[in-house]
């Protein structure tokens, strides 16, 4: 008879189970904590190189290019072996007997009282265990777990960093000089929470100490060697919620020949940049490309929100801009043009005005308009 298990055993029995064992009995040969994808037809060279990390520490796996390539431990078998839940535990049981009864050493009250108890012995009353849990228990789900993880690994990340008015060992002030002669200032620098990697090598080993490994790669703060990515991109600019907490941040480069300009985490970008300005109430508000033209807007005193690049204003956020009169005002390149016109029809297509910025000279962006005109 198959073992029953409730919520609370089903969390101890994968507790007891290694992910990269799972995967080697599945026949998906891991290798140094990767595996391939169960979709190599959606990478480039069939995912020749594996793009599928397995957290050991964690239980969990995660592919770096497919969103639904994701889950815990249960969750892999299901998509490898086209199983149920139910199907996908029970097959797990199967193939790993030491984890089910460990995990009813370790949770005593997952396993089934016998139908015939001693003579002269009382009876506990309690509720019959199932094998699967009923859909309104508060099962924790993967995708929302790693979300919070990778919040708590944002948020953590800039705690190490400091304030743009605190100089490297060296005395310089790298980033907050960048922004003087991008004029944006002080206050702007404090109220959007601007920080800077003052020393590399201090956040480096401090990531490497208070960090998991494979989540700071995920997330995208360190390399496939497990270092710090920003090494020359050392201003850091998170992207606030409406509760000005960090969901995300874009690194940009303080010298002006580095290419690329900006870096970006890994994963999906949760919401416009300084999404707080849309409040649903009406008024103007103008959009631009990337943050540092959003920026020069905002130490004016000026309405902006920004998009990390021209081609990604995601769908989803249109609805954001309810209410807002939005005037777009990308770069003035032939990208930003063809952009510019694809996200005005977009907007108006859901009934938001909208309309183009009309008055930056050819080859310019808002923030040269502020910079180069006295």
């Amino acid at each position: 008879m198959q073992q029953a298990f409730d919520r609370e055993g089903i969390e101890s029995f994968k507790r007891e189970l290694s992910i990269t064992a799972v995967a080697d009995r599945l026949g998906l040969c891991p290798v140094h904590g990767k595996i391939r994808c169960l979709h190599p037809m959606r990478h480039s060279h069939g995912d020749r190189t594996p793009s599928v990390s397995l957290s050991e520490s964690k239980g969990l796996f995660r592919c770096w290019v497919c969103a639904d390539v994701r889950g815990d431990v249960i969750e892999l078998v299901s998509q490898v072996n086209n199983l149920s839940f139910r199907d996908a535990l029970g097959w797990l049981k199967d193939m790993f007997p030491h984890a089910v009864l460990q995990a009813s050493i370790s949770n005593p009250s997952t396993t089934t009282a016998p139908k015939n108890p001693a003579p002269n012995r009382p009876i506990e009353k309690r509720v019959e265990p199932l094998l699967i849990p009923e859909p309104e228990l508060p099962i924790v789900v993967p995708s929302a777990r790693e979300e919070h993880w990778r919040e708590k690994t944002i948020l953590g990340f800039l705690k190490m960093l400091a304030p743009l008015e605190h100089p490297d060992s060296h005395g310089r002030f790298e980033a907050r000089d960048y922004l003087v002669r991008r004029k944006i200032f002080l206050k702007t620098w404090n109220a959007m929470r601007l920080r800077w990697v003052d020393d590399y090598g201090r956040v480096n080993d401090a990531l490497r100490r208070d960090f998991d490994g494979d989540l700071l790669r995920e997330v995208g703060i360190t390399n496939e060697h497990g270092n710090l990515r920003f090494y020359k991109h050392k201003l850091i600019i998170p992207y606030l919620d409406d509760k000005n907490r960090p969901l995300h941040f874009q690194a940009r480069a303080t010298e002006q020949d580095t290419t690329p300009k900006e870096l970006s985490l890994r994963g999906h970008i949760p919401c416009p940049y300084n999404v707080k300005m849309l409040d649903q109430r009406s008024g103007l508000v103008y959009l631009c490309e990337g943050p540092i033209d959003t920026l020069t807007l905002i130490d004016r005193g000026i309405p902006a929100v920004g998009v990390p690049g021209v081609s990604h204003l995601k769908a989803e956020w249109i609805p954001l801009f309810q209410n807002k009169s939005v005037i777009v005002c990308f770069d003035n390149d032939e990208a930003g043009r063809t952009a510019s016109a694809k996200v005005v029809d977009a907007f108006m297509s859901q009934g938001i005005d909208a309309k183009p910025l009309t008055i930056l000279p050819d080859g310019t962006d808002i923030n040269d308009w502020f910079t180069q005109n006295k």
